[in-house]
């Protein structure tokens, strides 16, 4: 009797983000992609994508037993689920599939590995026992564990992989590294990574409400593709704009030859998940593009949530990666809360080696009294001003007023309103003063304005002119304020000039 068999790896994270060297988690995410692509005899894969994977086969426990055989001599953990499969009654199968396996989570225990033995080597990548030689980029060579070994000669078919998949958009004027540093950061300035993680809404829903083997095959095949075409998409958006960018900070870094290193470098591209890390100003950019193309090429079918995290060049990978995934559970929340559609986008920019989670930064850090100073997560797309002024946080929790009260704020309509931009000292000095009260804020304000510095409004091209405008200012909604997201954004989203 044919049985179906749910695989899904377990602490898929841990395995490609535990180190702080890009080349080894690119090896670890390519291990991952080629992990369904086997034959067994007698086992048909249904779907696969991220983390998990369907087969159908007449026996279950022996093909279990193979598989993770395989998985644990790679360092990889999986859990599985077995029920009888009836195609005609696919949804069923699947949800008690999916149930199963959530069982079985809760009974998991995590693999232990015997680091090494008393007169063994430490690998110095891993921890693990040193076992295996190899050669390690100009190095004569050195032992490292069997997992390391396998991660860092996977990183090669990594790149030859995500090579392929931008052939025409790179050319022959751009290549992807294997290197952190090399994602246009200038010498000599403040440089900052951002470490992005998309993940689609409502994946489980979808499959879990298939009808037919066929249509199964369809929406994971669908997903797929549609994901893949918008990251391209998105990086044929990026490659377009490179020489617009107006950032001082910003300077693409020679990989010889006449080419240059692409400021993006793909890590995950598996279904619905994906992830990438590029220069700290294109992060929150780049999201959003991608969720705006996703929009628009599934036709509203599909969303997503985007976590980007803004961190320093060395700053520890893993715990960036980590950031990043919290900050996409914050933007899914947000998606939930509404019947349509919707796709939501969060981020935080890190100065310093933070250690606790988003939440309680958020909670101790970000306050104005009871007020709060994120208005973030922020949605993306179907923006409509309110035609009556009349605000709410909902009506302007979005990520496009918030670029605009940014950019006006940095170059306001000179023609028209005949001011000055606002310098960085005193934008610096407003930030400051929303952690303080609102009468400090307008104290800011009344001084900006001897200088001919007009403050915007949340309204749309709307300015304070006048000293009196400045008393019936209200700096919150509903007790959060757009303020602080708009100056952090003027830092980490990219400017573009004419050219």
């Amino acid at each position: 009797m044919t049985k179906a068999v749910l695989i899904d790896i377990k602490q898929i994270q841990d395995f490609i983000f535990n180190s702080n060297k890009l080349k080894y988690n690119l090896g670890a995410s390519y291990i991952i992609s080629d992990l369904f692509n086997f034959e067994y005899e007698c086992v048909k894969k249904i779907f696969d994508g991220g983390g998990n994977a369907l087969f159908l086969t007449e026996k279950p426990e022996e093909f279990i037993k193979a598989f993770s055989t395989d998985c644990l001599l790679k360092g990889i953990s999986i859990s599985s689920s077995i029920s009888d499969w009836n195609e005609k009654n696919t949804g069923e199968c699947l949800k008690e599939l999916y149930k199963k396996n959530n069982e079985n989570k809760l009974t998991y225990q995590n693999n232990i590995f015997l680091h090494s033995y008393s007169i063994t080597s430490e690998c110095r990548l891993s921890g693990l026992q040193a076992d295996n030689f190899i050669r390690l980029d100009k190095e004569q060579g050195i032992y490292v564990s069997s997992t390391m070994k396998n991660k860092i000669q996977a990183s090669d078919e990594n790149k030859k992989e995500m090579t392929e998949l931008l052939k025409s958009l790179l050319g022959e004027e751009y290549e992807l590294s294997d290197e952190l540093e090399d994602l246009g950061q200038k010498k000599g300035s403040e440089n900052h990574i951002a470490v992005v993680h998309i993940d689609g809404n409502n994946m489980g829903s979808k499959f879990s409400n298939c009808k037919s083997l066929e249509e199964l095959q369809i929406l994971s095949k669908n997903v797929k593709d549609t994901f893949k075409d918008c990251f391209i998409e998105m990086v044929n958006e990026l490659i377009n704009n490179l020489k617009k960018i107006n950032d001082p900070r910003f300077e693409l870094k020679s990989a010889g030859k006449g080419k240059y290193y692409l400021p993006l470098r793909p890590i995950v591209l598996g279904g619905d998940d994906i992830t990438f890390v590029c220069n700290g100003i294109l992060g929150i950019y780049l999201a959003q593009k991608f969720l705006e193309i996703l929009k628009t090429k599934s036709d509203n079918k599909y969303s997503a949530c985007a976590g980007v995290a803004i961190v320093k060049t060395k700053y520890p990978f893993y715990r960036a990666y980590q950031m990043a995934e919290e900050l996409c559970k914050n933007a899914k929340k947000e998606a939930k809360n509404l019947s349509e559609e919707s796709s939501w986008i969060d981020f935080h920019i890190s100065m310093s080696g933070e250690s606790n989670s988003i939440e309680n930064v958020r909670s101790k850090s970000y306050k104005m009294g009871e007020k709060s100073l994120l208005l973030r997560p922020l949605r993306v797309s179907n923006y409509n001003p309110p035609k009556d002024n009349f605000y709410t946080k909902e009506k302007i929790q979005f990520l496009e007023p918030i670029v605009n009260l940014s950019k006006r704020m940095q170059k306001p309509d000179k023609e028209k309103y005949k001011c000055n931009s606002w310098g960085i000292s005193r934008i610096k000095e407003i930030r400051e003063a929303l952690y303080q009260s609102d009468e400090s804020v307008k104290m800011v304000i009344k001084q900006a304005l001897y200088n001919d510095q007009y403050f915007p409004k949340i309204q749309k091209y709307e300015f304070i002119t006048k000293m009196e405008e400045i008393d019936t200012l209200n700096l919150f909604v509903d007790n959060v304020t757009p303020y602080f997201d708009s100056i952090e954004l003027m830092d980490f989203y990219p400017e573009f000039k004419e050219v």
